[in-house]
């Protein structure tokens, strides 16, 4: 990657010096640029030049490949979320630059930029103003939640903040799209895939089809093994007990671990507690499954929605194998 240095040894030598880094490998070659010929070095997002009396001065560097585009003052995003952008691109070019006259010049840059994506000079006057008055570190609030909803309009979103600020809730709002095109499509297939790990029942290893699905195993609906971000349920093949849980990741990859616990007895994990506790004398070879009819309850589209459903299913369900009731309900 790229490497700055300062060289005081005159451009001979460097010359010298970057040869015999070239003559290490014929596959690694490095090149230089240095501030004789261009008056300044650019690194990073950083531009570095030399001065009169020999100093180094710094300031934003954009590329010229920069597209300069921020989010636009005319897009559906919380208003206090663009001021948020203007402040913190001042707040660099303030910290990127060595001198006032550096730090002006790094914040015309950013003026510009600001003007082709829309926000009127009012605008960005006073996120200046508040840039320069803002305190550098950001409050910690150890004991402060995040809430996930819709942004639906600023005004929507101001009477949510004084709502928290009345009653002095420990909550950091965060925002999120309320829907995207991938999650308005359909499926375009007219039949659910096959597993494809049952595809091949020929090839075995020790007994079992290699890598043989633990949801199809155990007589679970065809077709669930793939899917992600899950709410399941899983039935003891010797009582019947029934185990509720929960994943991002695909259903059968989950199937697989509770299935290793299960045979390995494992006292960190409910299925491994319930096998030792009430089947100690069962031993489970390769081909065999823990548990029967796996099947999926319901799907969910982030982590959050998962754990609520999760905990509903809990409490409706009372399972027998979880030894925990996932996230407390009110």
């Amino acid at each position: 990657d790229d490497i700055i240095i300062l060289w005081v040894h005159g451009e001979k030598h460097l010359k010298e010096f970057i040869n015999h880094f070239n003559s290490g490998h014929p596959r690694i070659k490095f090149t230089a640029e240095t501030s004789e010929h261009h008056g300044s070095i650019n690194y990073m997002d950083v531009s570095i030049l030399i001065d009169a009396d020999g100093h180094m001065q710094y300031k934003l560097f954009q590329k010229p490949c920069h597209s300069g585009l921020l989010i636009d003052f005319h897009s559906a995003v919380p208003m206090h979320v663009k001021q948020a952008v203007v402040q913190s691109q001042f707040l660099r070019a303030k910290r990127l630059s060595s001198s006032d006259v550096m730090q002006v010049e790094s914040e015309l840059t950013i003026r510009n930029q600001l003007r082709i994506n829309h926000y009127p000079d009012q605008f960005i006057e006073e996120a200046s103003q508040k840039a320069d008055k803002k305190n550098n570190r950001r409050p910690i609030n150890p004991k402060g939640a995040s809430l996930k909803i819709p942004f639906k309009s600023d005004t929507i979103h101001t009477q949510i903040q004084k709502l928290v600020r009345k009653y002095d809730m420990p909550v950091r709002i965060v925002y999120e799209h309320s829907g995207s095109i991938k999650q308005s499509l359909c499926r375009s297939a007219l039949a659910h895939p096959v597993c494809s790990k049952m595809q091949d029942s020929t090839i075995r290893r020790r007994g079992r089809p290699r890598g043989a699905c633990m949801v199809c195993l155990s007589g679970g609906q065809k077709s669930q093994c793939s899917q992600k971000n899950v709410i399941y349920k899983l039935t003891c093949r010797e009582c019947s007990a029934e185990y509720v849980g929960e994943t991002g990741r695909t259903f059968e990859a989950r199937t697989v671990e509770h299935n290793m616990q299960a045979r390995n007895k494992s006292s960190k994990s409910p299925w491994g507690i319930h096998y030792a506790t009430h089947h100690a004398s069962v031993r489970l070879q390769l081909q065999e499954t823990a548990f029967s009819a796996a099947m999926v309850i319901a799907r969910a589209t982030d982590r959050a929605r998962r754990k609520l459903r999760e905990a509903v299913e809990i409490k409706a369900r009372k399972p027998k194998v979880n030894i925990s009731s996932g996230w407390e309900l009110l």
